[in-house]
């Protein structure tokens, strides 16, 4: 396993040394880092950057933890008249994050399990002090989520809060 590290968020995680990494710079002001397994595209992991207002102060900004997984994790299928069916597993409320563990299932695809945690933080420098969401996703086809590394991934999140 490699460490990526964000000193200016203060963020780092696990990966697998072989997975490849992109950037992404998206129009809405957003960053993503997406690492992807190169034998296996389906398992990968993503780490969301948005920045925020100075009003939301904290993730109760956004709602509970329970709020915010029915809201933005969950498709909601049946209301959009698709056929995305998911299944949220778990949700908890630790260390300033919100985790969450679901599988979500696509016509003619595979379902997919994942685990993702939301949080806040701000930029190391005092200058601006940036505010930022971050949303760290870990997936991988539900057939190999037990044998996967998404759980140690997942573990090895860490934010260090100023």
């Amino acid at each position: 396993m490699s460490t990526y590290k964000d000193p200016l968020y203060n963020v780092s995680f696990d990966y697998p040394t072989s997975w490849v990494l992109t950037t992404q710079n998206l129009s809405d002001r957003r960053t993503l880092l997406l690492f992807v397994s190169p034998e296996d595209p389906d398992s990968n992991v993503f780490l969301a950057y948005t920045p925020m207002r100075d009003d939301f102060t904290s993730l109760g900004s956004f709602g509970s933890v329970e709020e915010v997984g029915l809201r933005s994790i969950l498709p909601k299928g049946e209301l959009q008249g698709s056929d995305v069916v998911s299944e949220m597993i778990g949700i908890e409320s630790k260390k300033n994050s919100y985790y969450y563990d679901y599988t979500i299932g696509i016509p003619d695809g595979p379902e997919r399990h994942l685990r993702s945690v939301f949080t806040m933080t701000s930029s190391a420098n005092k200058k601006t002090n940036a505010k930022m969401l971050l949303t760290f996703t870990v997936q991988s086809k539900s057939t190999v989520y037990k044998t996967s590394s998404a759980n140690s991934i997942i573990d090895s999140f860490s934010i260090k809060v100023k």
